[in-house]
């Protein structure tokens, strides 16, 4: 079995997440302080997950860490499918969160390095809301992809959906 494999360009970040690892029992995880564009791996991944960069062009924040983790300053969607493609399996799958029409726009994009959508989910933060982010799969193979949705919230703040619930209880302690 291949060993799991984590990546941050962020040092504070890379730090916590070393030691998060040691205090788990994911403490098998290996991490590696680098950008994606810099990762040098002589194996390929059967799943690579994603938290991106979400925002191209606008305005930036006075906070560059702020903005390395939400701009695509310094990891451009171009630059992640072209890592992702490097790395990812002939079978593998690739997952991520995007916000909605970010996530849709990235979808097209995709598909010009051979990676296609197998599955969206549609995240609502609350059931009178509209879509907000998406939970997007992709792998090499092109097929129709599957969607659904989710609701996070009841009405009252932390009134979790039960379809919420059966998603995250295996990463809350509370629920």
């Amino acid at each position: 079995m291949q060993p799991l494999v984590g990546i941050d360009i962020d040092e504070n970040s890379h730090k916590l997440a070393v030691e998060n690892f040691q205090n788990s029992k994911f403490s098998n995880i290996i991490s590696h302080h680098c950008s994606l564009q810099d990762f040098q791996s002589t194996s390929m991944f059967d799943l690579i997950v994603s938290n991106p960069p979400f925002f191209s062009g606008g305005t930036l924040s006075d906070n560059g860490d702020r903005n390395r983790m939400r701009q695509t300053v310094k990891l451009s969607h171009q630059d992640l499918l072209m890592n992702v493609k490097r790395l990812l399996t002939e079978d593998g799958d690739f997952s991520l969160v995007l916000p909605h029409l970010e996530g849709l726009r990235f979808i097209e994009m995709a598909a010009m390095f051979n990676l296609y959508c197998n599955k969206i989910t549609e995240v609502i933060p609350k059931a009178d809301k509209s879509v907000e982010r998406i939970l997007i799969n992709f792998t090499k193979h092109k097929k129709e992809p599957l969607t659904d949705k989710i609701i996070i919230e009841k009405d009252k703040r932390n009134d979790w959906t039960a379809e919420y619930i059966q998603l995250t209880k295996d990463y809350h302690i509370n629920l």
